[in-house]
């Protein structure tokens, strides 16, 4: 058993562990039960515990601990990102109004041009079943927006509910312009790896 000298201080092996968490921490590599050099195995959960309990990381589905900060955060290769958000692009060129010429070209421009903005109509998009299940599978709020207004019979509050809807879609609109793919997944998407850092 090493001593208390030996192991060193708390801080001595926050550091580590803090270091570790930028790439996933996984506890067992780490544990001196399992590797001679590592950090003594209560001490390693002592700081696991405190930092879980104080909110700054969590467990993700893969085993590793993650920094709370990156929830939500997915990672791309350079081929996979372009994939992908000419996929989420291709839904808003078939929701431009009709008569209007954009092409896929026209909406990887960066900045975006404030007109093609004007030609995409949210109606069309959410008429589109595809759009759809990316609602569902990656912006569940904007889904559960989604299904009241479709549930509710013509009247003011369908027309506000409408207009929550397409301000939140509006501004997903914005996003996948500045160039972040959608998120979630339809049965259209083409098949990519995507390292998501998590996914609750």
């Amino acid at each position: 058993m090493k001593s208390r000298k030996e192991r060193g201080g708390f801080s001595k092996y926050l550091a580590v562990v803090l270091e570790e968490l930028k790439r996933g921490l996984e506890p067992r590599k780490l544990d001196d039960r399992n590797n001679k050099n590592g950090i003594p195995h209560d001490t390693l959960y002592r700081i696991i515990r405190l930092l879980k309990d104080s909110g700054i990381i969590y467990k993700g589905d893969d085993g590793k601990y993650y920094y709370t900060w990156r929830r939500g955060i997915r990672e791309f290769s350079k081929e996979n990102y372009e994939i992908a958000l000419n996929h989420s692009k291709q839904f808003l060129l078939d929701s431009v109004v009709k008569g209007s010429e954009i092409r896929l070209s026209e909406l990887m421009k960066d900045p975006p041009r404030e007109r093609i903005h004007e030609k995409i109509k949210v109606e069309k998009l959410i008429e589109n079943k595809y759009f759809i299940q990316h609602l569902e599978t990656g912006y569940p709020e904007i889904y559960e927006l989604y299904k009241k207004w479709k549930s509710l019979e013509e009247s003011d509050e369908k027309e506000k509910a409408y207009s929550l809807l397409k301000e939140r879609i509006e501004f997903i609109i914005e996003k996948i312009l500045h160039g972040e793919p959608l998120d979630g997944q339809c049965d259209l998407c083409p098949l990519v790896i995507v390292k998501e850092v998590i996914k609750k």
